[in-house]
Protein backbone atom coordinates (compact mmCIF):
# COMPACT_ATOMS: atom_id res chain seq x y z
CA UNK A 1 0.00 0.00 0.00
CA UNK A 2 1.30 3.48 -0.89
CA UNK A 3 2.17 6.02 1.77
CA UNK A 4 -0.30 8.94 1.55
CA UNK A 5 2.29 11.21 -0.12
CA UNK A 6 3.32 8.47 -2.50
CA UNK A 7 -0.30 7.63 -3.30
CA UNK A 8 -1.00 11.20 -4.36
CA UNK A 9 2.24 11.34 -6.32
CA UNK A 10 1.43 8.08 -8.08
CA UNK A 11 -1.97 9.43 -9.14
CA UNK A 12 -0.30 12.47 -10.74
CA UNK A 13 2.44 10.52 -12.49
CA UNK A 14 -0.01 7.96 -13.91
CA UNK A 15 -1.80 10.68 -15.88
CA UNK A 16 1.16 12.73 -17.16
CA UNK A 17 4.17 12.15 -19.32
CA UNK A 18 5.92 8.85 -19.92
CA UNK A 19 4.21 6.73 -17.28
CA UNK A 20 0.77 7.56 -18.66
CA UNK A 21 1.79 5.81 -21.89
CA UNK A 22 2.84 2.54 -20.23
CA UNK A 23 0.65 -0.44 -19.25
CA UNK A 24 -1.08 -0.17 -15.89
CA UNK A 25 0.72 -3.29 -14.67
CA UNK A 26 4.13 -1.73 -15.36
CA UNK A 27 3.18 1.59 -13.75
CA UNK A 28 1.90 -0.26 -10.66
CA UNK A 29 5.08 -2.32 -10.36
CA UNK A 30 7.35 0.70 -10.77
CA UNK A 31 5.48 2.92 -8.30
CA UNK A 32 5.32 0.13 -5.73
CA UNK A 33 9.10 0.33 -5.65
CA UNK A 34 9.21 4.13 -5.37
CA UNK A 35 9.97 6.40 -2.43
CA UNK A 36 8.61 9.92 -1.90
CA UNK A 37 10.95 12.88 -1.39
CA UNK A 38 10.55 16.62 -0.84
CA UNK A 39 13.22 19.00 -2.11
CA UNK A 40 13.74 22.63 -1.15
CA UNK A 41 14.60 25.18 -3.81
CA UNK A 42 18.33 24.90 -4.55
CA UNK A 43 18.63 21.26 -3.46
CA UNK A 44 20.51 18.92 -5.79
CA UNK A 45 19.03 15.63 -6.97
CA UNK A 46 22.41 14.46 -8.25
CA UNK A 47 25.62 15.84 -9.74
CA UNK A 48 27.59 15.06 -12.86
CA UNK A 49 29.89 12.06 -12.28
CA UNK A 50 27.80 10.74 -9.36
CA UNK A 51 27.13 7.01 -9.36
CA UNK A 52 23.79 6.09 -10.99
CA UNK A 53 21.40 5.81 -8.04
CA UNK A 54 18.11 5.35 -9.86
CA UNK A 55 15.18 7.02 -11.57
CA UNK A 56 13.43 10.24 -10.44
CA UNK A 57 9.88 11.29 -11.34
CA UNK A 58 8.89 14.95 -10.92
CA UNK A 59 5.53 15.27 -9.13
CA UNK A 60 5.52 19.06 -8.67
CA UNK A 61 7.95 21.93 -9.03
CA UNK A 62 10.73 22.39 -11.57
CA UNK A 63 14.31 21.11 -11.81
CA UNK A 64 17.08 22.35 -14.09
CA UNK A 65 19.35 19.94 -15.95
CA UNK A 66 22.85 21.29 -16.47
CA UNK A 67 25.71 19.88 -18.48
CA UNK A 68 29.04 20.63 -16.86
CA UNK A 69 31.90 22.02 -18.98
CA UNK A 70 35.28 22.43 -17.19
CA UNK A 71 36.28 25.47 -19.27
CA UNK A 72 32.92 27.29 -19.28
CA UNK A 73 31.09 26.07 -16.21
CA UNK A 74 27.51 24.78 -16.25
CA UNK A 75 25.21 25.22 -19.23
CA UNK A 76 21.51 24.62 -18.75
CA UNK A 77 20.17 22.06 -21.21
CA UNK A 78 16.60 21.80 -20.01
CA UNK A 79 13.95 22.27 -17.37
CA UNK A 80 11.91 19.31 -16.18
CA UNK A 81 8.51 19.61 -14.59
CA UNK A 82 5.49 17.63 -13.46
CA UNK A 83 5.29 14.23 -15.15
CA UNK A 84 8.91 14.17 -16.34
CA UNK A 85 11.39 11.44 -15.37
CA UNK A 86 15.16 11.76 -15.05
CA UNK A 87 18.00 9.24 -14.94
CA UNK A 88 16.95 6.59 -17.46
CA UNK A 89 20.15 6.41 -19.52
CA UNK A 90 22.29 5.40 -16.55
CA UNK A 91 19.87 2.57 -15.73
CA UNK A 92 21.01 0.86 -18.92
CA UNK A 93 24.78 1.23 -18.80
CA UNK A 94 25.41 1.83 -15.08
CA UNK A 95 27.59 4.80 -16.05
CA UNK A 96 28.18 7.95 -13.96
CA UNK A 97 25.64 10.75 -14.18
CA UNK A 98 26.16 13.01 -17.19
CA UNK A 99 24.49 16.11 -15.75
CA UNK A 100 23.70 18.00 -12.56
CA UNK A 101 20.01 18.31 -11.64
CA UNK A 102 18.90 21.03 -9.21
CA UNK A 103 15.50 22.08 -7.89
CA UNK A 104 14.68 25.61 -9.09
CA UNK A 105 11.46 25.57 -7.04
CA UNK A 106 10.32 23.55 -4.04
CA UNK A 107 9.69 20.09 -5.48
CA UNK A 108 8.02 16.79 -4.74
CA UNK A 109 9.60 13.80 -6.46
CA UNK A 110 9.50 10.03 -6.36
CA UNK A 111 12.69 7.99 -6.46
CA UNK A 112 13.05 4.41 -7.67
CA UNK A 113 16.50 2.94 -6.78
CA UNK A 114 18.37 1.30 -9.64
CA UNK A 115 18.46 -2.03 -7.81
CA UNK A 116 14.66 -2.11 -7.64
CA UNK A 117 14.42 -1.32 -11.35
CA UNK A 118 16.82 -4.17 -12.18
CA UNK A 119 14.65 -6.41 -10.00
CA UNK A 120 11.59 -5.29 -11.97
CA UNK A 121 13.20 -6.02 -15.34
CA UNK A 122 14.65 -9.32 -14.14
CA UNK A 123 11.19 -10.53 -13.13
CA UNK A 124 9.87 -9.62 -16.58
CA UNK A 125 12.44 -8.68 -19.26
CA UNK A 126 9.62 -7.15 -21.34
CA UNK A 127 9.70 -4.23 -18.89
CA UNK A 128 12.93 -3.05 -20.53
CA UNK A 129 10.72 -1.99 -23.44
CA UNK A 130 8.95 0.64 -21.33
CA UNK A 131 12.21 2.02 -19.98
CA UNK A 132 13.43 2.14 -23.58
CA UNK A 133 10.35 4.18 -24.49
CA UNK A 134 11.39 6.75 -21.87
CA UNK A 135 14.89 7.02 -23.35
CA UNK A 136 13.39 7.30 -26.84
CA UNK A 137 11.03 10.10 -25.77
CA UNK A 138 13.91 12.00 -24.20
CA UNK A 139 16.11 11.56 -27.27
CA UNK A 140 13.37 12.89 -29.52
CA UNK A 141 12.94 15.90 -27.26
CA UNK A 142 16.68 16.63 -27.41
CA UNK A 143 16.63 16.44 -31.21
CA UNK A 144 13.66 18.82 -31.39
CA UNK A 145 15.42 21.24 -29.05
CA UNK A 146 18.62 21.14 -31.12
CA UNK A 147 16.61 21.85 -34.24
CA UNK A 148 14.88 24.80 -32.56
CA UNK A 149 18.22 26.25 -31.49
CA UNK A 150 18.93 26.81 -35.20
CA UNK A 151 16.19 29.47 -35.28
CA UNK A 152 17.99 32.81 -35.49
CA UNK A 153 14.96 35.04 -34.94
CA UNK A 154 14.80 35.71 -31.16
CA UNK A 155 10.99 35.71 -30.92
CA UNK A 156 10.83 32.47 -32.88
CA UNK A 157 13.47 30.78 -30.75
CA UNK A 158 11.74 31.90 -27.55
CA UNK A 159 8.38 30.73 -28.90
CA UNK A 160 9.78 27.30 -29.75
CA UNK A 161 11.41 27.02 -26.33
CA UNK A 162 8.20 27.86 -24.49
CA UNK A 163 6.30 25.30 -26.57
CA UNK A 164 8.94 22.69 -25.73
CA UNK A 165 8.63 23.47 -22.03
CA UNK A 166 4.87 23.09 -22.29
CA UNK A 167 5.23 19.75 -24.10
CA UNK A 168 3.20 21.12 -27.00
CA UNK A 169 5.89 21.95 -29.56
CA UNK A 170 5.05 19.13 -31.95
CA UNK A 171 1.49 18.19 -30.97
CA UNK A 172 -0.87 19.09 -33.77
CA UNK A 173 -4.33 18.48 -32.35
CA UNK A 174 -4.44 21.25 -29.79
CA UNK A 175 -7.05 23.96 -29.64
CA UNK A 176 -7.90 25.10 -26.15
CA UNK A 177 -4.88 24.04 -24.07
CA UNK A 178 -3.04 26.89 -22.35
CA UNK A 179 0.05 25.48 -20.64
CA UNK A 180 1.21 27.43 -17.59
CA UNK A 181 4.97 27.27 -17.14
CA UNK A 182 6.88 27.84 -13.92
CA UNK A 183 9.73 29.58 -15.71
CA UNK A 184 11.49 32.90 -15.24
CA UNK A 185 12.96 35.33 -17.71
CA UNK A 186 16.43 34.19 -16.61
CA UNK A 187 15.49 30.56 -17.29
CA UNK A 188 14.37 31.44 -20.81
CA UNK A 189 17.58 33.40 -21.42
CA UNK A 190 19.74 30.46 -20.39
CA UNK A 191 17.72 27.96 -22.41
CA UNK A 192 17.79 30.07 -25.58
CA UNK A 193 21.36 31.41 -25.13
CA UNK A 194 19.95 34.92 -25.60
CA UNK A 195 20.69 37.90 -23.36
CA UNK A 196 18.22 38.73 -20.59
CA UNK A 197 17.54 42.11 -22.17
CA UNK A 198 16.74 40.49 -25.52
CA UNK A 199 14.47 37.94 -23.84
CA UNK A 200 12.68 40.70 -21.91
CA UNK A 201 12.08 42.66 -25.12
CA UNK A 202 10.73 39.70 -27.09
CA UNK A 203 8.61 38.32 -24.26
CA UNK A 204 6.96 41.75 -24.12
CA UNK A 205 6.31 41.56 -27.85
CA UNK A 206 4.80 38.09 -27.49
CA UNK A 207 2.62 39.25 -24.62
CA UNK A 208 1.36 42.30 -26.51
CA UNK A 209 0.61 40.03 -29.45
CA UNK A 210 -1.60 37.80 -27.28
CA UNK A 211 0.61 34.74 -27.53
CA UNK A 212 1.50 34.60 -23.81
CA UNK A 213 0.71 36.21 -20.49
CA UNK A 214 3.17 36.69 -17.65
CA UNK A 215 3.02 36.68 -13.87
CA UNK A 216 5.66 36.45 -11.17
CA UNK A 217 7.87 33.44 -11.90
CA UNK A 218 5.52 32.05 -14.56
CA UNK A 219 4.57 32.32 -18.22
CA UNK A 220 1.25 31.12 -19.61
CA UNK A 221 0.84 30.24 -23.27
CA UNK A 222 -2.50 31.77 -24.17
CA UNK A 223 -2.61 30.74 -27.83
CA UNK A 224 -0.73 27.52 -28.57
CA UNK A 225 -1.67 27.34 -32.25
CA UNK A 226 -0.54 30.89 -33.05
CA UNK A 227 2.66 30.54 -31.05
CA UNK A 228 3.51 27.33 -32.88
CA UNK A 229 2.75 28.99 -36.20
CA UNK A 230 5.12 31.83 -35.29
CA UNK A 231 7.91 29.42 -34.37
CA UNK A 232 7.40 27.38 -37.54
CA UNK A 233 7.25 30.41 -39.83
CA UNK A 234 10.49 31.99 -38.62
CA UNK A 235 12.15 28.57 -38.66
CA UNK A 236 11.28 28.21 -42.35
CA UNK A 237 12.53 31.74 -43.05
CA UNK A 238 15.90 30.87 -41.48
Amino acid sequence: MFHDNLSGSAAILRTRGWLSKTPESFADALLERAMFRRLEKGATLFRADDSPSGLFGIVSGVVSVEQMFPDRGPAISGLNREGDWIGAIEIYDNSPRVSTVTATRNCNVVFVPRGRIIELTSSDPANWKWLGCLVSMQLRQVLYMLDDMRIRNPSGRIAATLLQLGNVRNVRQLGSERPSLEVTQSDVARLTTLSRSSVAEHLSLLERGGYISRSYGAIRITDVSRLRKLADEVSEDD
